[in-house]
């Protein structure tokens, strides 16, 4: 009988909401997952749960420093098989805030 490969995959966004829920659904399937978010107590409490499946890199996809954390998780996890970006951000601006607007931007189109 061959060996079964563990698939590998990196949710970046995985603290709340979709990004945490797929991180446990991959992780109950036994996919090897790397998870990414801002609030590293939230990355810690999933790993703290599945210690064997995840693994945990803490970053804001805002951030200057984007590439090499992805490249410390892809070596945590010993390659790559699928990629998730689910960072989003949403805010109500009725008046069209810059501020809101910005910040919408820099998370949902260019982060990482």
């Amino acid at each position: 009988m061959p060996e079964t490969i563990q698939q590998k995959v990196i949710i970046i966004g995985a603290t709340s909401g979709i990004g945490r829920e797929l991180a446990t659904i991959y992780a109950k399937k036994g996919y090897f997952v790397g998870i990414t978010g801002r609030r590293n107590e939230l990355l810690l409490s999933l790993q703290k749960k599945f210690p064997k499946n995840i693994v945990t890199e803490c970053f804001d996809v805002t951030g200057k420093e984007n590439i090499p954390h992805l490249q410390t998780l892809i070596q945590k996890l010993d390659g790559l098989d699928i990629i998730i970006y689910n960072s989003g951000y949403g805010d109500v601006s009725n008046e069209l805030d810059w501020d809101i607007e910005k910040r919408t931007t820099d998370v949902n189109v260019n982060g990482l």
